[in-house]
């Protein structure tokens, strides 16, 4: 792998993760208080699951106009939904993210 492929593939992967966390900061100003509002782990993590599908259909219809809810792929949505609820509650169990906050408080 040249150096400028290796450049490339790294602005890319920064530039995903930059639109992620700005879709997700955006959708979570709106309804973050609805996720601390769950009283079991299932619920908040089914509510951070939708989350981050409703910041990634954002993202998707802001750039290119064709999210998911758009074209009704509601399948692929509630998957989607659960997969990111999933990793949630893993991140969760495992209080990686506060590792990740340590880490970043450097």
């Amino acid at each position: 792998m040249s150096i400028v492929s290796e450049v490339n593939m790294l602005e890319r992967e920064i530039s995903q993760v930059a639109k992620d966390t700005l879709a997700i900061y955006t959708v979570d100003r709106f309804a973050g208080n609805l996720i601390m509002s769950g009283d079991n782990m299932v619920v908040r993590n089914a509510k951070r699951g939708f989350l981050w599908e409703t910041a990634n259909n954002l993202e998707d219809e802001v750039l290119t106009q064709n999210s998911r809810f758009r074209r009704m792929d509601w399948m692929k949505v509630v998957d989607n939904v659960a997969y990111n609820g999933l990793v949630s509650a893993l991140v969760e169990t495992t209080n990686m993210n506060e590792t990740i906050d340590g880490l970043l408080a450097i």
